[in-house]
């Protein structure tokens, strides 16, 4: 395995973009801002936020408000991004799709973002979340070849990843409000593409007292459960909406 376990997956000062509002990340700290703290639209709120920062360059923003759909490189035609997209979720007006290359260029990532974004934050370099969920779940996954389930939980919603070596077999969000939720979802992905119980290793992107029942609730029914990484976060969900992506 890896040997940067503790290492944090944002390296330099990050705006996390959520659907009701956004985390700022830095080596020093990470709160999180509701939009309705500013009173205005979530583009205006976080170009504000910047400015009282006096944050102008080497900052990024993180789009977590929309998972991505993942394309294998070998078979992306990027006069096609639409009908990629299209069977798996709507388009809002306010929004165009974006497109941007794996690290490692295995795939790539189709993505909306709101054309608000682009002209009033046109300095940020704009990533999409799963961008960098895939490459620090792919620098584990490739250390074996067995298939594996990555779970990414965070409030209201969690990423599945469904991993063999560099091989991603599904990536996927699903909503949840309880462990009941969760399980549902989970061992339904599970079932679908016939990974039996005990047959495959579950790992959770790291330990969260928030999500504690639900880890009590994976362990009733598959042994082979494990935390991806060592930090431990007390925090309440209200808090830090993300906690896998600490500062």
């Amino acid at each position: 395995m890896p040997s940067n376990l503790n290492n944090p997956i944002l390296t330099k000062q990050s705006i996390l973009l959520l659907e009701d509002g956004f985390c700022f990340c830095s080596p020093e700290e990470k709160a999180f801002y509701p939009f309705s703290d500013f009173g205005v639209t979530p583009e205006d709120g976080i170009a504000e936020f910047l400015h009282q920062k006096s944050i102008v360059d080497d900052c990024q923003l993180i789009l977590f408000n929309s998972p991505s759909i993942l394309i294998p490189s070998l078979n992306y035609d990027a006069k096609l991004v639409s009908n990629y997209w299209e069977p798996y979720a709507s388009l809002a007006p306010t929004s165009e799709l974006k497109s941007s290359n794996s690290t490692n260029g295995l795939v790539r990532f189709i993505y909306p973002q709101t054309k608000a974004i682009s002209q009033k934050l046109p300095w940020i370099n704009k990533i999409p979340a799963y961008a960098l969920l895939y490459d620090r779940i792919i620098e584990y996954s490739q250390q074996d070849f067995n298939k594996q389930i990555y779970v990414n939980l965070f409030a209201g919603f969690f990423d599945l990843f469904i991993t063999q070596g560099t091989r991603i077999i599904m990536a996927n969000r699903f909503p949840h409000q309880n462990e009941e939720d969760f399980m549902y979802y989970l061992f339904y992905a599970a079932e679908q593409l016939q990974l039996s119980e005990n047959s495959v290793k579950i790992y959770f992107l790291g330990e969260f007292d928030s999500f504690a029942s639900y880890y009590e609730g994976v362990k009733n029914f598959q042994n082979d459960l494990h935390f991806m990484e060592t930090t431990v976060s007390h925090l309440p969900i209200s808090q830090d909406p993300v906690p896998f992506w600490n500062a």
